[in-house]
């Protein structure tokens, strides 16, 4: 609810009060210890133009200038604190009473002319539903016709059953035998798959003795030449 007068948090009780006193002026929600607080402050007996004037001592708190009317609350409070002027505020303070009043008044409006339309609408749908009720009625009918129908369905529909029977019946063996074919396949592939590892196992043992070998024969070639070097294995 954003206001337009801070007159019109007037209109407003309890905890609906401090929570748009807080929306407007502080710009976030209360916390549990603030509404606490200023609830607690208005069962005392606390005025709401005091609650709205302790908020807008906050750091928090929007410019003056922004809520219409929140300037001039906070100096009648302050001239209030003075006897000299208490007399003179009172003026002041009907005036707020008798707008927050008028605002009161205007939401009334507003909430009766909200239970208006809500009362047509309702009315429309009632007319709606009545209508709805002429045509179910319609419909039920011709599912009467339609079930007669469904009969005559029906018993067609269970010559061709039988026959779909049969026709399963005959798939279910055809897909037996797939299954069948599809396991041989299967172990066909297993067994492939079993030698291809073996043969790569054979392989890599190849190419293991293969290196072995190679190294081996370095080895001697490399030995040669140093006894040759040697001279201890002449020419």
């Amino acid at each position: 609810m954003s206001i337009q007068h801070i007159t019109e948090l007037y209109a407003l009780d309890g905890r609906e009060f401090v929570t748009e006193a807080y929306r407007n002026l502080l710009s976030r929600e209360p916390d549990d210890q603030g509404m606490a607080y200023y609830l607690g402050r208005l069962a005392q007996g606390r005025g709401k133009d005091a609650v709205v004037a302790q908020l807008a001592k906050s750091p928090e708190c929007r410019p003056y200038d922004q809520i219409k009317g929140l300037k001039q609350l906070i100096e009648d409070r302050r001239r209030a604190e003075h006897w000299f002027w208490r007399r003179f505020t009172i003026r002041s303070r009907i005036e707020n009473t008798l707008q927050s009043c008028l605002f009161s008044f205007e939401r009334l409006v507003e909430r009766e002319r909200f239970f208006t339309e809500q009362h047509v609408q309702m009315q429309k749908e009632l007319s709606a539903m009545q209508d709805t009720l002429v045509q179910l009625t319609e419909i039920h009918q011709a599912k009467e016709a339609l079930d007669k129908e469904n009969d005559e369905i029906l018993h067609n529909f269970l010559a061709l059953q039988e026959e779909m029977e049969a026709l399963i019946l005959e798939r279910r063996e055809n897909e037996s035998r797939l299954n069948r074919l599809e396991q041989h396949k299967s172990q066909i592939e297993e067994e492939k798959a079993a030698l291809l590892s073996e043969r790569d196992i054979l392989r890599a043992q190849r190419d293991t003795l293969q290196k072995e070998r190679d190294e081996q024969a370095w080895y001697a070639a490399e030995r040669l030449v140093w006894l040759k070097d040697k001279h201890i294995l002449k020419e």
